[in-house]
């Protein structure tokens, strides 16, 4: 994690201030401490209409695009809610790089692993599809969709799921993670057309930032 933080710099990704050592037995990383939370606990201190959240979402999506532009390709790899914190400013910022990968070229696939991290209800169907299989920018643009919905709906993907076990059932009959009637009420058509993009069952049918 480490490796990847420190390498980067972006307005919307949470900055790295450096190592502290002191707290256990391995240094610990120091960030700045944001007041706000996470992005669904602020929107829901300041009451935040669809514009509001769109913002924030934009906001996101320019942290993303900075980590999938760089050279070589950044892939965050656990993209939700919980790791998507605001500023003191109200500035939507990108964190916890755990799971972040770097593309070592310009193409969908990846160096391949033989299991794969995230976080369940955010992954997208093709991580489950085999052991030799990775995160990539498609992957990311499937749990962006799982982003959107928290942010416009208060739900979690699979929201009727209770355990992991129906959650992947769902993700390998090719289940979507939400429907349009979970939205929040007047929520523009615009945004369950985006949603259902980035869910397309091919990777290569999603959009990119």
């Amino acid at each position: 994690e480490f490796t990847v933080w420190r390498e980067i710099s972006h307005e919307n990704l949470l900055p790295l201030i450096g190592l502290y050592v002191g707290i256990g037995k391995l240094p610990a990383m120091v960030s700045p401490w944001c007041n706000h939370g996470d992005i669904n606990a602020y929107i829901a201190s300041i009451q935040a209409e669809w514009h509001d959240k769109a913002l924030l979402l934009i906001q996101v999506l320019q942290g993303l695009q900075y980590l999938h532009e760089y050279l070589p390709i950044i892939v965050h790899g656990d993209i939700k809610g919980a790791n998507i914190l605001v500023s003191d400013q109200g500035v939507a910022r990108l964190s916890d790089f755990g799971f972040a990968s770097v593309l070592a070229e310009l193409s969908i696939s990846m160096t391949t692993h033989t299991s794969v991290k995230g976080t369940l209800r955010w992954m997208a169907p093709e991580l489950f599809t085999s052991e030799n299989t990775s995160h990539t920018t498609q992957t990311d643009m499937w749990a962006f969709g799982c982003v959107m919905l928290e942010v416009f709906s208060d739900l979690l993907p699979y929201r009727t799921l209770r355990n992991d076990q129906a959650v992947v059932l769902a993700i390998s009959r090719s289940e979507r993670p939400a429907s349009k009637s979970d939205l929040i009420p007047d929520t523009p058509d615009i945004v369950w057309s985006v949603m259902n993009d980035c869910w397309a069952r091919k990777p290569w049918a999603r959009p990119s930032v």
